[in-house]
């Protein structure tokens, strides 16, 4: 497009009224995590503001000094479970009160040569599953407690349920819950989905009727303990299954049992009277966890490809794998606006991530390529500028197939994914069900083809692991197009996985590296339409959490949004303007996509910046035709 092309979008785009550009504005309004996570959010404000001693850097037990489990006349503070849970709890509210909480339990542990897991955490051989840890032999019984300080009016103590193992567990609703939630983290789903039923048979339609609730000698029979409905909660989440009916009443309880505060009392009775029940740290951390009163709020993510070198005829820029000298699998016939540049170029990570922003993105999933690979070492760029500039998103990595030889050492791959992203970047490393993300493409070749790797892939413990792809194993469905199986092909509405997870993409078209699949190839089918009306079908019936638009830039399978030019030398902004249309309006219910562009000043921005980015383009290349 040229000058005067872009010179009559801008005059189309002035002569819009008032009102049509103030109507499309109103749904920018940002939802903050307070709004998102009203019971958690509040609960969260509870630690931070009443139980939190920026001096000790730890949470008592209670606010105040009194109704503390040891009678003590002053603040009690537990290192395990309250602040263990706490420092958990807390990263997604507070990074630095977070860090500072998990920083002081590591020094309590390292002076007093208390139990720890492999990160220098203390552990009580109970709580640590909430953490990803998991539990050595079973469910202990006769937990030892330890005195660490001992001052007027301050005590710090730990526990340490190192003792004899427990005959009688398996009558406690808790307990099937941490013994599920270690079973997750060994990768044994099938124990684990077995001790969530047993915990369920045991709710009574108003609380977990366990030992604990029949106990007429400690709290008189009717007696329900609020931290186990979180704890609920959480292992359901853990194990990817809808949400069932209780769970809404579960939510509801809990958001009675939360206090002016924040806090959340300890317990209740079958009139939901909270009455003579201390609001505390560890009941309220485990709200927190389970992020109780959450909304329906959705999260719009991108697949990111950062294989790109910045030089046509090279790499993934029309060159050849160097493994098949003869392939065409890295062709491209559509150019960016931004001309083929180097994927770890900052002024190109700088624009993408300004695009994202304005689009509403809240995630991506890269591409990544082993250790010190190319896309290894622009993903570190990337986290690094997204970071240093505070932009608002959340990152994950998504292992491709880099080692030919089908030996993979998975724990490695995770160590070093969290050494080099995770504990290095918390605050925006993308999390599922409080764990660190990480992806696998679903390559049959080697990676993930064997029954034995894919088990390896979900056994490392503290991280949710997803196999993405369009095999039947898979956990995600996504690609070519994102609903394909090897039960139907094509299907272009698309499927919804497990997390309340769907794909979709705004076109797909592999004939000229190979293929023979095509996918709405001009756009002309309004497919891309098609498909967020389907997400907005599982948003309405209560079942979308994640929708992962691929792609962002996979110029081989022409699926990019985005700008971009075609083959016919036209200017392509369609799927990037529908993209910004649904991104806002998916909490909405979705209208036709109108003719014109999108009545917003980010086209105007983004045309702007197309035209500087092609203008720049022409004057290097007449310089080169100069100097030949």
């Amino acid at each position: 497009m040229n000058v005067f092309g872009f010179g009559i979008v801008l005059i189309l785009l002035s002569t819009m009224t008032l009102p049509s550009i103030c109507n499309f504005q109103h749904a920018l309004v940002p939802e903050g995590a307070n709004v998102a996570f009203p019971v958690a959010a509040n609960a969260a404000r509870f630690l931070l503001d009443y139980t939190y001693n920026a001096t000790l850097g730890l949470c008592s037990e209670v606010y105040g000094n009194s109704g503390n489990s040891l009678n003590f006349p002053g603040q009690v503070f537990w290192i395990c479970s309250d602040n263990l849970l706490a420092y958990y709890a807390l990263r997604q509210y507070n990074e630095t009160v977070s860090n500072a909480i998990r920083d002081t339990i590591k020094v309590y542990a390292k002076n007093f040569s208390l139990p720890t897991d492999s990160s220098g955490i203390p552990i009580s051989y109970k709580h640590e599953p909430i953490i990803g840890d998991s539990l050595p032999k079973g469910i202990p019984h006769n937990p030892n407690l330890y005195t660490l300080r001992n001052e007027t009016g301050l005590l710090v103590m730990t526990e340490a349920n190192n003792g004899t193992l427990w005959d009688n567990w398996v009558d406690y609703a808790d307990e099937w819950a941490w013994q599920g939630l270690s079973f997750i983290n060994q990768g044994k789903t099938t124990e684990a989905l077995a001790c969530y039923n047993s915990m369920m048979r045991m709710w009574d339609g108003t609380g977990f009727a366990d030992a604990a609730y029949n106990d007429t000698i400690a709290n008189g029979p009717g007696h329900y303990e609020s931290f186990k409905l979180a704890l609920a909660i959480i292992l359901r989440q853990r194990l990817s299954l809808a949400q069932p009916p209780q769970e809404s009443k579960m939510e509801d309880i809990l958001a009675a049992c939360q206090q002016p505060n924040g806090g959340i009392s300890t317990g209740y009775d079958k009139s939901l009277s909270t009455a003579g029940y201390n609001e505390n740290t560890e009941t309220t951390a485990l709200v927190i966890i389970a992020n109780v009163g959450k909304s329906n709020a959705t999260k719009v993510g991108l697949f990111y490809y950062v294989w790109y070198n910045g030089t046509l005829g090279q790499g993934h820029w029309n060159g050849t794998p160097p493994d098949d000298p003869t392939s065409t699998k890295w062709t491209v016939v559509d150019e960016p606006v931004l001309g083929f540049y180097n994927s770890s170029d900052p002024k190109v990570i700088k624009q993408h991530l300004e695009w994202f922003k304005e689009l509403g993105i809240d995630f991506l999933i890269i591409s990544w390529w082993g250790p010190n690979s190319f896309e290894d070492n622009t993903t570190k760029t990337l986290f690094s500028i997204a970071t240093q500039y505070g932009y608002p998103i959340q990152i994950a990595i998504m292992v491709e197939a880099y080692d030919w030889s089908g030996l993979y050492d998975f724990k490695t791959i995770y160590d070093y994914i969290n050494d080099t992203y995770v504990t290095p970047y918390g605050s925006i490393y993308m999390r599922l069900y409080d764990l660190p993300l990480v992806c696998f493409f679903n390559d049959n070749i080697n990676m993930t083809r064997t029954e034995e790797n894919r088990t390896a892939i979900h056994s490392v413990s503290g991280f949710s692991a997803r196999i993405i792809g369009q095999s039947n194993y898979v956990d995600w469905y996504a690609w070519r197009p994102c609903s394909t199986d090897c039960e139907g092909y094509p299907n272009v509405f698309p499927k919804l996985s497990k997390d309340g997870f769907t794909c979709i993409e705004p076109r797909y078209d592999d004939r000229h590296i190979g293929g023979n699949s095509t996918f709405d190839e001009n756009y002309a089918e309004s497919l891309y339409d098609e498909q967020w009306r389907t997400a907005q079908e599982y948003k309405d019936q209560g079942n979308l959490s994640i929708v992962a638009i691929y792609s962002w830039n996979e110029y081989h399978e022409r699926s990019e949004i985005e700008p971009h030019i075609s083959p016919e030398g036209k200017l392509v902004l369609l799927p990037f303007s529908k993209t910004y249309h649904y991104t806002q309006t998916i909490l909405e219910t979705i209208p036709e996509f109108p003719s014109l562009l999108t009545p917003s000043l980010l086209m105007i921005a983004t045309l702007l910046t197309i035209m500087i980015y092609r203008r720049k383009a022409h004057e290097r290349r007449m310089k080169t035709d100069e100097f030949c």
